[in-house]
């Protein structure tokens, strides 16, 4: 059982194989309007079935038995050819060539049909030209739509759209093309281009024959413009604003602000928008951008055919280079002045301590040595008082002495006290000098009596200068 198993096996992999092998196919490109040559093979029972694009399961008969199933679609010529006259969209798909007798012999054609030799895409609202070189006039210009998109989806039409005349070899016919269709010798110019106007072109002479197709694709326009902080905007709208939707959405909160509503501006506006931004024929203006502006103009027609997509990027505040520049030149500066004066703070502290320390080392040694200096004092005035006292009980008992020293006052031997006059002591680099105003001056002079013998004692005695 499992070696027939593997026979069958065998044999029905050698059959896909085989049936495989002998199966040819073709791919070929047609246009709208051309007649399809399918070779037929001299078979005794050939036929010819036909599988459209839209649905490859479905099969269409068109050759059975040598003979013709729809005469007015297909015919046979002197050749034996199966020719498909005036192909258009619905033809495309796969014509299998096969034998009636043994299915496995076939030979496969898929069709493409396009329609039109030359395709051109032009953006909404700009220019469309069909050159009319060696086509003797005056011409006839027809127009066939294609499938129309409606916010990027393609509908097609219910059935298949009949061709138009626009050009009669003498006039504009409709009045959806009156002012914006122009034909002249040389060219062929369609102004101001809408999503209606996709479709193709067709081009017949003096005498109705077709000399040229030109197919026209129309696109959105897609913008993306920079701003920096406090520019204005400057955007074209293509057409006039009365032919159109405007809608804004702000990347901040993708909320949909509308501003032309069916051609007619929308009062008031968003608090966003109110008193920036202003529509002027087919030109928006937005004043004074800032961060929070960032988003999307989003521009279609009235029938709802999308025209524009505008993004919108608006930069952060930025100072100018130049500003950059002084204002760091500044701050550094600012910065160096206060590093030199916290310097000057900090050495101006140092000082002041400094001071305190050496005022005070100055007050506690000028105790010591003060009273020293008193006591010497005090001894070097005893000492005179002594001597003077002697001399003037010899020659005045009677009289009171009075020694003054520079801030004291002795009235009475041993006792002395403070003076507030200008006898004082005076000190100087050559010792003390003492005044005696009452004893007995010298009748050879008037000058105060001085004492030098206790100089080198005072010089000894007195305290260093601070």
């Amino acid at each position: 059982v499992k070696s027939h198993f593997s026979l069958n096996l065998s044999v029905l992999c050698y059959s896909i194989v085989s049936a495989s092998s002998r199966v040819k196919e073709e791919r070929r490109t047609a246009f709208f309007g051309e007649d399809v040559h399918i070779e037929v093979p001299s078979w005794s029972d050939p036929e010819v079935v036909f599988r459209p694009r839209t649905n490859s399961s479905y099969e269409v008969p068109l050759l059975q038995a040598g003979r013709v199933t729809n005469p007015n679609k297909t015919e046979l010529n002197a050749l034996g050819h199966l020719v498909l006259k005036d192909v258009q969209e619905e033809d495309e798909g796969l014509y299998i060539i096969r034998s009636s007798r043994n299915v496995s012999i076939s030979k496969n054609l898929v069709l493409s049909v396009r329609d039109c030799v030359l395709e051109q895409v032009v953006k909404y609202g700009e220019t469309y030209i069909i050159h009319l070189n060696q086509i003797e006039g005056p011409i006839t210009l027809e127009f066939r739509p294609s499938l129309v998109r409606v916010n990027q989806t393609m509908v097609p039409h219910t059935s298949e759209p009949p061709s138009v005349i626009l050009y009669n070899q003498s006039a504009v016919l409709g009045d959806d093309y009156a002012g914006r269709l122009s034909v002249s010798d040389r060219q062929v110019v369609l102004h101001s281009v809408r999503m209606t106007d996709e479709g193709s072109f067709t081009v017949l002479d003096r005498d109705g024959h077709t000399k040229t197709r030109t197919c026209l694709n129309v696109r959105d326009h897609q913008s993306f413009l920079h701003f920096a902080y406090g520019e204005n905007l400057k955007m074209k709208l293509f057409l006039h604003f009365s032919n159109l939707n405007v809608v804004y959405r702000s990347k901040l909160d993708h909320q949909d602000r509308v501003i032309v509503n069916q051609g007619v501006l929308v009062a008031p506006l968003d608090p966003q928008l109110e008193g920036r931004l202003t529509v002027d024929g087919s030109e928006l203006v937005m004043k004074k951008m800032h961060p929070a502006d960032t988003g999307l103009f989003k521009v279609t027609d009235l029938a709802g055919f999308t025209v524009a997509h505008i993004y919108i990027t608006v930069e952060a505040y930025k100072m100018a280079p130049l500003a950059v520049a002084i204002l760091s030149m500044l701050g550094l500066i600012a910065f160096m002045l206060l590093v030199c004066l916290l310097s000057c703070l900090y050495k101006i502290h140092k000082r002041n301590e400094k001071n305190k320390k050496l005022t005070l080392i100055a007050q506690q040694a000028g105790k010591t040595e003060g009273e020293a200096f008193r006591q010497v004092v005090h001894e070097a005035y005893s000492r005179f008082t002594e001597e003077s006292l002697m001399t003037s009980v010899c020659d005045k008992p009677s009289e009171t002495t009075e020694v003054t020293i520079k801030g004291l006052e002795v009235s009475k031997p041993g006792r002395y006290q403070t003076l507030p006059s200008d006898n004082f002591l005076e000190m100087s680099d050559s010792g003390v000098e003492f005044s005696h105003s009452g004893l007995p001056l010298d009748s050879d002079t008037e000058a105060v009596m001085t004492y030098a013998s206790h100089k080198p004692l005072l010089n000894a005695a007195s305290p260093p200068a601070v």
